[in-house]
């Protein structure tokens, strides 16, 4: 067979039947693209040039679909996939076709062809997993989602963007758990910051729960998706719940267990019981007593009239003034019990309210799921958790198409 009816073989889209062909002739191909195997049994060498042709035909189309979508053809883009899936359905998987460093799911995503990543996702070998530029495809379609908030892109695009970070999640392969080098933030943590993304966030908490990385969340493990929804008030949602039920109910033997805001918690108390129960399977919990880390209602004692504007340090009632305090929100409706040296927190009726020392932050996150007037803490006295782990520093976006998306025009 001469070169020319060899290239002619393999831009055919007609899958040849290279079984049935002569040894000498699949020889002379196996030479021409410089192939190693001419020694091999006939079956061999015709299964070679037959994963060979789907090779080819792979990165044509591969190419095509790259072609379309950069000049946002959905339509012939989408034609394009369903033919990967047709010609070479049990191979496309294999084939790590890219673009600018990009597979075809993250291109499609990076470029706004939401409708072809949707077809790439269906085909089941779109790689969702894959990280592409220090991202995953589900890192992208949610980025791109809050950037679309901020461009007031249509709201069917912005629907449509929410479906396919579902429909990725939903495949198992998302590598939820993956963290941006870009912000150092998991998809969970990205998609609990905007409200309109919880539901995604609920999906990714039930599919990828066995990954503490996809829990817990940011760059020196200190500050977690259920911190941030404790501290934007965000509470009264799924997600919320489900991580509740991740850290205490499901989980009580993580190691992050300790760092879950316990008063928080039980301050639902609908909870409360249940996280009684939970604390029963962990040993060095179990004798503890929850009700020194829940806020509960102030009781008779409490209502000591002191005057507005003056904190008491101790029980003999020597005073510090509030200026020296730290300020943070604390509701009149809720106190803690003594410990320690007593710290104690005057409401804006002059009662003395007493709520254990709290670690840096938490205090604020407890105050505002409260939402009343202040608090005050010791700096201090404040254990920091060290940094269990380092990571390189930030990258910055080079892709093109990520900051061309930014300037594009609303539509």
């Amino acid at each position: 067979m001469d070169p020319e009816q060899i290239e002619s073989l393999f831009s055919s889209s007609v899958r040849p039947n290279f079984k049935s062909m002569d040894d000498e002739i699949l020889k002379s191909i196996i030479k021409h693209y410089g192939l190693k195997g001419s020694d091999k049994p006939t079956n061999s060498m015709a299964t070679l040039l037959d994963r060979t042709w789907l090779n080819f035909q792979a990165n044509k189309l591969y190419n095509e679909l790259f072609e379309y979508m950069e000049s946002n053809e959905d339509a012939k883009a989408i034609e394009t996939v369903k033919k990967l899936k047709d010609i070479i359905p049990n191979k496309l998987g294999e084939i790590n076709a890219q673009k600018d460093s990009e597979t075809p799911l993250v291109f499609a995503i990076n470029n706004e062809n939401i409708d072809v990543a949707f077809e790439l996702v269906k085909t089941g070998y779109s790689k969702p997993g894959t990280i592409v530029n220090g991202e995953t495809a589900l890192l992208s379609v949610i980025d791109s989602y809050i950037m679309s908030l901020e461009f007031n892109k249509r709201m069917e695009l912005m629907e449509k963007k929410i479906e396919l970070a579902l429909a990725i999640i939903a495949t198992g392969k998302s590598n939820a758990g993956y963290i941006s080098e870009y912000n150092e933030k998991s998809a969970l943590m990205m998609a609990c910051t905007k409200k309109e993304l919880l539901g995604v966030a609920v999906a990714i908490i039930k599919k990828d729960k066995t990954n503490i990385n996809a829990v817990f969340i940011d760059e020196d493990d200190e500050y977690s998706a259920l911190d941030y929804l404790i501290e934007e008030d965000l509470i009264d949602n799924d997600a919320f719940r489900e991580l509740i039920k991740y850290y205490v109910l499901e989980n009580p033997h993580d190691e992050q267990f300790q760092s879950v805001t316990v008063k928080t918690i039980c301050a639902l108390p609908e909870l409360k019981e249940e996280v009684k129960k939970s604390l029963q399977s962990v040993p060095e919990l179990r004798d503890m007593n929850i009700e020194d880390y829940c806020l509960a209602p102030v009781s008779a004692s409490a209502e000591i009239p002191i005057p507005v504007g003056v904190a008491t340090n101790d029980s003999e009632g020597s005073t510090t003034s509030v200026n020296e305090a730290i300020e943070v929100p604390i509701t009149a409706a809720y106190s803690g019990t003594d410990v320690n040296d007593g710290e104690y927190y005057i409401d804006e009726n002059g009662r003395r309210i007493s709520v254990p020392l709290m670690s840096e932050g938490e205090g604020e996150r407890i105050a505002k799921r409260l939402g009343g007037k202040t608090l005050r803490k010791k700096r201090n006295q404040i254990k920091k958790k060290p940094k269990t782990k380092k990571r390189g520093h930030k990258k910055t976006r080079t892709n093109k198409r990520v900051a061309n998306k930014k300037s594009k025009k609303s539509h």
